[in-house]
């Protein structure tokens, strides 16, 4: 049907037919398949505006995105329940907190922060882990 609709220019002279309004209900199915190939592409994106830093006071996320940046900052006493995520290719995230609440459905929604999608996650962690002990 995607084909004899897209083979002919239409004729809407005689109003809207109903193999027009057929050929319709597929894009919607388009625009998301393209989203989710799109997808890595925004996730890059995103990855392109972080910077993760460790100082010897606290670790700082900055995320720019649009027309907000946030900084989030975390001091030592902060950083005592950290654990890491390592991929095969030896990136991972750095997991510092999670955000938890419900959404307007009321499901749990939870995000993890921290540094995510790093390279050399183990080194991160140790730099974290020297930093929170100075807490102790």
């Amino acid at each position: 049907m995607w084909m004899a609709a897209g083979a002919k220019v239409p004729d809407l002279s005689q109003g809207l037919q109903f193999e027009y309004l057929f050929a319709l209900f597929g894009v919607p199915f388009v625009l998301v398949g393209l989203g989710m190939l799109a997808s890595p592409l925004w996730s890059w994106l995103s990855m392109r505006q972080t910077v993760y830093l460790i100082t010897d006071r606290r670790a700082i996320l900055i995320q720019a995105g649009g027309a907000t940046t946030t900084f989030r900052s975390y001091e030592p006493h902060q950083l005592q329940h950290i654990y890491r995520k390592v991929f095969d290719d030896d990136t991972g995230n750095i997991i510092i907190a999670q955000e938890k609440w419900r959404d307007s459905n009321g499901d749990k929604r939870t995000e993890n922060i921290g540094f995510m999608n790093i390279r050399n996650a183990r080194e991160a962690e140790m730099r974290l882990k020297q930093l929170a002990r100075r807490a102790e």
